[in-house]
């Protein structure tokens, strides 16, 4: 007597079948010219803060990143593993541009997308295989933000490899296919501390519907005391997170306006600002009429996956932790059910969601490719451009100071690739030195060293902290003559930002920049031009 298939799995012929050839050939080719469109964007999309701040913390020696998690402080907002990870593909030579510091994680998140294609199959067939690969190929959210250096695309490999281990562990509750399941399982433990969360709600779900029930359940408490215990070492720093005083959760309209914002970015991508209305609103309409479909007509096993990834988006809103960057973990489960969902749903259902998705796709992208409509502008502040500029000034003997991560990381490079001293393999840095001054951990102190210097260059960027680059622009005013300057990237929703985001420090203009010469004593007058 066979037993049934539990609860939450399609119980169809050719089932988790083999990819036919064409959609081989299909799938290679997607994944193969995606490749190539990541490649070749790159000069497209600039380094962004917290990608400088992992990568250069990932070129220190690996016990200096273990050691910090060993005394309990931790570093960044996650685990150590993909920071290990990136050291040895730095080791390897990875840092020597930022095309090859973002490899790994464009590989990654294709590698994910062909792991989660697989998990559709057993959903939904293999008819479910090109609709998934496509939805992930030309998501424009994941074309801006699985590409940058770090965790993000690692874990989106992660949910994906438990997803597809998760399904066959419900399938058969076998002894070998738990395994399967824990070693992502452990390695998330490792990478993400939201990831704790994820495995908690699929152990759940376990418990529910897996079959035989007891088998299923005697291993669901397995796995949770393996991944509890693989936590322990973690927790301190876990816990090192939560600020003095934070109030949870946060219920205010800022924190309301903020996970719109971030569901509509999943979608779009930051691209499509919600305040350009002629682009926002049909947008916001499609991903709403996406969801509702999705919901309706997915699998219910991804629908439920789909409600997880809801559970957990919530969660992050609550903490005051959801941002755009920490998306990509929770995009899987979105997309194995908008993608199953196209093959289960019926014709005129199926073809109201291919409209919405492509609604969505074809603002997003227009959006991408005119780069006049973006809600944050981090992705094209021209940091490469300017750091290529200021470099021969600083071997001719300029002073440069800045309070930007990204510009200071650009200079590093710049300053390195024609240096015949600098050490093999060339790894990720901040510029800082006799002539370059980066100011954006510690307050730069005094700047009577300035004084006498014929060329004073000041790159500033917008960061939370902004008070240090006002006095520096202030100094300078006030003892040196102003030879030039520029604002560059305005900000066409500064206002509305600043409005209900004042914390975040907001300014119309991303990247200002001044030009002194400190032998001569200021005109009146001097400003930014």
């Amino acid at each position: 007597m066979s037993t049934p298939p539990p609860r939450g799995l399609a119980a169809q012929p050719g089932l988790a079948a083999a990819w036919p050839v064409r959609t081989r050939v299909l799938a290679a080719a997607l994944l193969g010219l995606s490749l190539l469109a990541f490649i070749a964007s790159n000069p497209w999309f600039a380094v962004l803060d917290d990608e400088t701040t992992i990568a250069v913390a990932a070129a220190q020696p690996a016990w200096v990143t273990l050691s910090l998690f060993l005394a309990g402080t931790g570093q960044h907002w996650h685990p150590p593993l993909s920071d290990l990870l990136l050291h040895g593909w730095l080791i390897l030579g990875g840092g020597e541009s930022l095309t090859t510091l973002r490899l790994p994680s464009v590989l990654l998140y294709l590698a994910g997308l062909a792991v989660l294609a697989q998990a559709a199959n057993h959903l939904a067939g293999p008819r479910a295989v090109l609709p998934l690969l496509v939805l992930g190929v030309l998501s424009p959210y994941a074309f801006h933000f699985a590409r940058l250096a770090g965790w993000y695309a690692w874990c989106f490999f992660l949910v994906a490899a438990l997803s597809l281990a998760y399904i066959r562990w419900l399938q058969q509750a076998s002894a070998a296919r738990a395994t399967v399941f824990a070693l992502p399982g452990l390695a998330l433990v490792a990478s993400n501390y939201l990831g704790w969360a994820l495995l908690g709600l699929l152990l759940l779900d376990a418990w529910r519907h897996g079959a035989p029930a007891r088998a299923v359940r005697r291993q669901v408490l397995a796995l949770a005391a393996l991944f509890a215990v693989a936590a322990l070492p973690l927790l301190p720093s876990a816990l090192g997170l939560i600020e003095p005083g934070s109030a949870w959760p946060r219920w205010t309209l800022g924190a309301g306006l903020n996970a719109v914002y971030n569901l509509f970015v999943l979608f779009a991508s930051e691209a499509v600002a919600p305040w350009y209305w002629r682009w926002s609103l049909p947008v916001g309409v499609a991903v709403a009429a996406s969801l509702a479909l999705g919901w309706r007509h997915a699998p219910p096993l991804a629908r439920r996956l789909a409600l997880d990834a809801a559970v957990l988006f919530l969660l992050l809103a609550v903490l005051g932790a959801l941002n755009t960057k920490r998306l990509l973990i929770l995009m899987p489960w979105v997309v194995l059910s908008l993608g199953t969902a196209l093959v289960c749903a019926p014709p005129r259902q199926r073809q109201g969601l291919a409209l919405a998705l492509l609604v969505i796709g074809a603002l997003g992208w227009l959006g991408t490719l005119t780069r006049a409509h973006y809600a944050a502008m981090h992705f094209v502040e021209p940091w490469r451009e300017l750091a290529a500029q200021t470099a021969p000034a600083v071997r001719a003997g300029a002073l440069v100071l800045t309070n930007s991560r990204p510009f200071s990381f650009e200079l590093h490079q710049a300053l390195m690739q024609d240096d015949p001293s600098s050490p093999a393999p060339r790894m990720p840095g901040y510029a800082q030195g006799e002539r370059v001054r980066s100011y954006f951990e510690t307050p730069i102190g005094s700047l009577d060293f300035l004084l006498g210097a014929p060329d004073v260059r000041h790159v500033v960027g917008v960061q939370h902290r902004m008070d240090d680059d006002q006095r520096v622009t202030a100094w300078l005013d006030a003892h040196c003559l102003r030879r030039g300057g520029a604002r560059l990237v305005e900000d066409g929703g500064q206002a509305l930002k600043q409005r209900w985001f004042p914390g975040y420090g907001q300014r119309r203009w991303r990247v200002e920049l001044t030009r002194h010469d400190c032998t001569q004593a200021p005109t009146t007058g001097a400003g930014v031009r």
